[in-house]
């Protein structure tokens, strides 16, 4: 935010002048913008019994989007939806665990989420002096991210909560409300380009995964030689395999175990990587295999997916 051009990059015509913006974290800012406290703007509010209200989430990368419109969401709902939260348009929505991940955005949709989230309604005041598309990039911005990570607190960093108090302390960095409907429109056109070239390259990797999976099904069940005679192996999803090749059962080939710790046992500054269901490889100080392994899950999402393990001590 100490950038001098009015899109902080290189390219962009700087203001004319700048000032201390009064908050050290945000340095200097253009002359003519303000700062004010997030709590001026939006008041927290809880808002349930809307049962039939459709299922929303917060992303990191998506913001405020039906749960219905991503398949990788994990998290199944409680039976019970009476305590979630109503949300409705322009309404903040905020993962007060995951907030230091960039999971907080202004939403476009109304609809209800978990009562762990937190959920700010904006005040009339609101929108004399800020347009809600702005403020929604303006808190995912990386320097706002920062700050909620410093305000976050407990045990573990995958367990930290953002306190509400603090984050309603936060100095949002606003210029005129017209000023602020153009930079929008600058980020909205800019961003849909890069979100359409992104698209384009995962469907390339995705093409590539498949063939890479391809070729490594063929070769680990059919063989390098394409002349080699086949046979049935006995096992109906195997199908033909080459004449000369064995088929046993895992159970003769090596040892199976299950792990004896979970999540819980991670230590942050731990010696050993500790793998468990985690989006990240945790830290442990003792060492249940000392060995070369195929790791799977016994259950959950990952049930199906292994890990060669050749860590060295």
């Amino acid at each position: 935010m100490t950038g001098r051009g009015c899109f902080m990059g290189s390219k962009y015509q700087a203001y004319p002048e700048y000032k201390d913006s009064g908050v050290e974290w945000l340095g200097q800012a253009p002359a003519h913008w303000k700062t004010i406290p997030v709590g001026r703007l939006f008041r927290r509010i809880k808002r349930a019994e809307y049962t039939d209200k459709e299922l929303l989430s917060v992303y990191r990368d998506y913001g405020v989007i039906p749960t219905s419109s991503r398949d990788d969401n994990n998290n199944k709902p409680s039976e019970d939806l009476s305590p979630y939260q109503l949300v409705e348009p322009n309404d903040l929505v905020m993962n007060k665990m995951k907030a230091w991940q960039g999971s907080i955005a202004i939403s476009e949709y109304e609809g209800i989420v978990s009562p762990a989230y937190f959920v700010y309604q904006p005040v009339p005041k609101l929108f004399d002096v800020a347009y809600p598309k702005y403020i929604h990039y303006l808190l995912r911005h990386p320097i706002y991210i920062a700050q909620y990570l410093r305000q976050s607190k407990g045990i573990r960093v995958n367990q930290w909560d953002l306190d509400p108090d603090e984050f309603q302390r936060i100095e949002l960095l606003l210029p005129e409300k017209n000023e602020q409907i153009n930079i929008f429109r600058f980020l909205d056109h800019e961003t849909a380009k890069i979100d359409t070239l992104i698209e384009k390259q995962q469907q390339l990797i995705k093409l590539l995964k498949e063939k890479r999976q391809a070729v490594i099904s063929h070769a680990v069940t059919k063989g390098l030689n394409p002349s080699a005679k086949m046979r049935d192996s006995g096992v109906e999803w195997l199908g033909k395999v080459p004449m000369h090749w064995g088929v046993k059962r895992l159970k003769y080939l090596c040892d199976i175990q299950t792990g004896s710790k979970d999540t819980v046992n991670a230590v942050d500054d731990g010696m050993y990587p500790f793998f468990v269901r985690s989006q990240t490889v945790e830290k442990i100080n003792t060492m249940a295999f000392d060995c070369e392994a195929v790791l799977t899950a016994g259950d959950g999402a990952g049930v199906g997916k292994v890990y060669h393990y050749k860590w060295a001590i």
